[in-house]
């Protein structure tokens, strides 16, 4: 068996494919997260890339090679030739799928530790194209557009007593994005999310009984918000609303869901 790095062209990542003969089925958003990555030069270079049996047939390695050919992009990779022809059949299973968290974790990066637990806050703040998923990548790049003042709300949430249906990465990315397009209003989000965790406000101040009000709303109605990311979305949206109309200093009888982002997702 040897293994060493090449270069793999689209046109040679063609001509191995035709050598792709017991694989599995070919998963298509894969491809398509492994070419977002190769076009913005994300790609790296690591233990994982191509394998051949002894017969000359690809083992390991055909998501990566279509993304190469769907990209039009030429990558570094390291190619093994010469695996039994039963290896097929392990590749891969005694392999723990790594997460984002976990790849955020092992990036090395110190300054990230808050980052660790906000993935899914990320994952509520984004639009990605295609409906792809998020990558460390990603991550790395809408990072850069975080305030100080975002940040403090991410080191909230990833230190949060989590308390039902209210500390939610929802809940967490609506305050997220209203600091984010409000930076001067850190003050407003830090009252807004202390009323909003601990149930305890000012009468006497206007806006403040809005958050109580969205409070008792989760609490009474949370659980139809963890249905999925359609509900995700509508639990955003009921959120932004209450946080506008605090921000204003407004007190309103029932929550409302917007017909629109009041603070947009950040589009990748």
């Amino acid at each position: 068996m040897q293994t060493i790095q090449m270069t793999i062209t689209p046109e040679i990542a063609k001509s191995w494919l035709a050598k792709n003969t017991i694989n599995r089925s070919v998963k298509e958003n894969h491809v398509d997260f492994l070419v977002s990555e190769i076009k913005k030069g994300a790609w790296k270079v690591t233990h994982q890339g191509v394998a051949f049996s002894v017969n000359d047939v690809l083992l390991d390695g055909q998501h990566r090679l279509l993304a190469i050919v769907k990209s039009n992009m030429a990558i570094n990779m390291l190619v093994t030739f010469g695996l039994q022809d039963d290896a097929m059949g392990i590749i891969d299973g005694a392999a723990i799928v790594r997460n984002v968290s976990d790849r955020l974790k092992l990036s090395g990066k110190d300054s990230w530790v808050y980052l660790q637990t906000s993935v899914a806050v990320f994952n509520c703040i984004t639009v990605a194209a295609n409906s792809k998923k998020l990558s460390v990548s990603d991550i790395e790049s809408v990072a850069k557009t975080m305030t100080d003042e975002c940040i403090v709300i991410l080191k909230k949430y990833s230190t949060a007593t989590k308390i039902k249906s209210i500390t939610t990465a929802p809940i967490y990315a609506s305050i997220l994005l209203f600091v984010y397009h409000n930076p001067n209003k850190l003050d407003v989000a830090l009252r807004f999310l202390s009323i909003l965790t601990t149930g305890e406000y000012d009468s006497s101040k206007k806006g403040e009984l809005t958050v109580i009000k969205l409070r008792q709303h989760l609490i009474s109605y949370g659980t139809k918000y963890q249905l999925g990311s359609k509900s995700r979305l509508e639990s955003m949206a009921v959120c932004q609303y209450a946080i506008m109309k605090f921000a204003s200093g407004c007190d309103i009888c029932k929550m409302k869901i917007s017909e629109h982002e009041i603070y947009p997702r950040i589009k990748l």
